[in-house]
This record gives structure tokens, sequence and C-alpha cells, in this order.
């Protein structure tokens, strides 16, 4: 067995979408003669951009042929967000959060 560990900086680019149904729509298939409804969405707020992180992990590779091992990895992402505010229309209330995020893929796979 092989055992290694993995890590860098960087940023990510991340983006979030907000839709609403606005209705459905009808499309038809002139070849078959087949006709169907679809959903129509309308984006009704969006927003990303780019923040600094890192990543750091490790794994470990098994030999099962001459040229060819197979892989298992584990790492920790940390993505430092910015404060985003937003005000309860209901209520008037302001509240605050850190869009920070993180998350822990887990890689396998093979290698030649």
């Amino acid at each position: 067995a092989r055992f290694y560990v993995v890590g860098g900086l960087g940023s990510y680019n991340r983006s979030v979408e907000i839709t609403q149904y606005v209705g459905s729509g009808i499309i038809c298939d002139p070849y078959f003669y087949i006709c169907g409804t679809y959903p129509i969405n309308e984006v009704i707020g969006e927003r990303g951009g780019w923040d600094f992180g890192y990543n750091i992990g490790g794994g470990v590779g098994f030999k099962i042929a001459e040229t060819a091992e197979f892989y298992v990895d584990f790492k920790y992402h940390y993505v430092a967000g910015p404060e985003v505010s937003a005000t309860n229309p209901l209520t008037g209330n302001t509240t605050s959060r850190k869009a920070t995020g993180y998350y822990y893929p887990i890689t396998f796979g093979f290698r030649f």
C-alpha cells in the first residue's frame, strides 16, 4: 500500500440561483406526433462570486498490477465566505450569517 497527503490553496467559484415556478409550456414533436408539458421557471434572485479556500487530505493506493493501482482519497475543503445580511419582509428584522462552506469528498478509482 502507498499512503500520500495532498493539499492546496485556491479560489472557489460558488453561485446560487433561486427560481420560481410561473407556469407550464407545451411542446410537440412533429415527427412522432407526441406533445408534452414542461415547467417554466423564472429567476427571482442570484448571487455568486469567487472566495478563498484551501483543501487538505490524504489517501491510500493499492497496487493491483505492474502499472496500475486502486486508490481512495479523502479531503477536507474549506471556503471562506462573506457575511450576508437579509431583512425579513414580514417582521423587518435583519439577520447576518457567514457564507462559509466546507465539504468532505471521498474519491476512489484506478490509476494506470
